[in-house]
């Protein structure tokens, strides 16, 4: 009897793992694209969703404001409605586009796509503050 309850409780959870959904696997930007953002891109657009605000940049503003880039994964949150989007670009040409989710008052992250790859890089806490105050204008 013993065995024949270890044997139904197996079951039961190979079952149940079997039904379950893969946890999707999130990766931030190749070193090579998020080092570009900073030494090699000479301008950002940024524009918000949520009000009619938006903002450029260029030159040394642009290094400055890749450090609001995190370098490390976000989770997706599937309940967030994306905010914005912000394009980097080197000397006008479109060096990669991302689109703006914030998650909660001082996080949030930039979903890429490059080489019909996903990737999803975390802002920094101060990069997510500045963003959502500038955002709300």
């Amino acid at each position: 009897m013993k065995y024949l309850f270890i044997l139904f409780s197996l079951i039961a959870v190979i079952g149940l793992s079997a039904q379950q959904k893969p946890i999707a696997r999130v990766s931030p930007l190749p070193a090579p694209l998020y080092k570009g953002l900073a030494d090699s891109c000479t301008g950002i657009d940024v524009t918000f969703f949520t009000s009619s605000a938006s903002m450029s940049l260029d030159n040394r503003n642009v290094r400055f404001f890749a450090n609001f880039v995190s370098p490390y994964p976000a989770n997706k949150n599937p309940n967030v409605k994306q905010d914005g989007i912000i394009m980097w670009t080197r000397n006008g040409a479109e060096y990669l586009t991302g689109k703006i989710y914030f998650s909660g008052d001082s996080s949030g992250y930039l979903i890429f796509e490059k080489n019909n790859r996903e990737y999803v890089n975390a802002f920094s806490p101060q990069g997510a503050a500045f963003l959502q105050t500038h955002g709300k204008k």
